[in-house]
């Protein structure tokens, strides 16, 4: 049953969302933020629909091959419009209802520039293979931005810092980094991106963003609740490299991606207990 349920969620593009919506659960409770069950619905579904997008238009090419999330979607492409269709009727319905137009704007603004970022590899790397912005650091932003609209949106009152931000963008990317190290193998050749072509960079840039929340704790004063959510943010790190003792590409993706919601978990179960 746990098997089932795993692989379900990881399948059917459910696990992404799980992810953002947790880590962004976990920085409310971390920093004294507001998190409302309307924010985290909305948060939810925006980035479901976003990586369904993402499965639906990747492309099918000689050499690459397709994850199991990747090939249900393909395979059912009507279902996925019209599950993709009501989702995005309902996500209009709630922004409509519960948020004002500014955000609403905001919201829509941010949701085209990702819709731009994820055709924009598509159209543009066979003329210009060396992008200025690799997509690991193009979407880790965009997820950060996302999370940090709502956020403050939720809570006016409160002072959101730029130290804030890229402790969000560091778990970010030190997820989409280490997923292009394990696609590396799977993904064609004439798909990878110039870090995955640079294993060595990819490495190194994952190990510095390790020693991000490290050098936050040591540098800025924090409460004793978000220390011990640094903590929680190493453990992540540390559990989600030492899946690179699994020679299986496949398997590794799976249990990083399902590290990085089940820690943040246990941290939202450890403050709530």
């Amino acid at each position: 049953m746990v098997k089932r349920f795993w692989f379900f969620v990881n399948d059917y593009s459910l696990e992404p969302p799980l992810v953002i919506c947790t880590w962004y659960s976990a920085v409310c409770l971390a920093c004294g933020f507001r998190c409302e069950l309307i924010s985290l619905a909305v948060l939810y579904i925006t980035i479901f629909l976003g990586y369904s997008l993402d499965r639906f238009f990747e492309p099918d090419e000689n050499g690459f091959v397709l994850a199991e999330r990747h090939r249900l979607t393909k395979e059912s492409r009507k279902t996925t419009f019209i599950i993709f269709s009501i989702i995005l009727l309902l996500e209009s319905f709630l922004m409509i209802k519960f948020y004002d137009s500014k955000f609403i704007i905001s919201v829509v603004t941010v949701c085209i520039i990702s819709l731009v970022n994820l055709l924009f590899p598509k159209i543009f790397h066979k003329y210009c293979e060396s992008l200025f912005l690799g997509k690991e650091f193009r979407n880790a932003i965009l997820l950060t931005v996302f999370v940090c609209l709502f956020i403050i949106e939720s809570e006016k009152s409160k002072i959101f810092s730029l130290t804030h931000f890229i402790l969000i963008f560091s778990i970010f990317l030190f997820n989409l980094l280490l997923i292009s190290l394990i696609d590396k193998s799977n993904d064609s050749i004439t798909s990878l991106t110039k870090l995955q072509k640079n294993p060595l960079i990819l490495n190194k840039l994952i190990l510095y963003i390790f020693y991000i929340p490290i050098i936050c704790a040591i540098i800025f004063e924090f409460s004793l609740s978000f220390l011990v959510f640094l903590i929680f943010v190493e453990i992540t790190f540390c559990l989600s490299y030492l899946t690179s003792v699994f020679s299986s590409p496949i398997f590794r993706r799976r249990l990083v991606d399902t590290i990085f919601w089940f820690i943040p978990l246990l941290y939202i179960l450890f403050n709530i207990a």
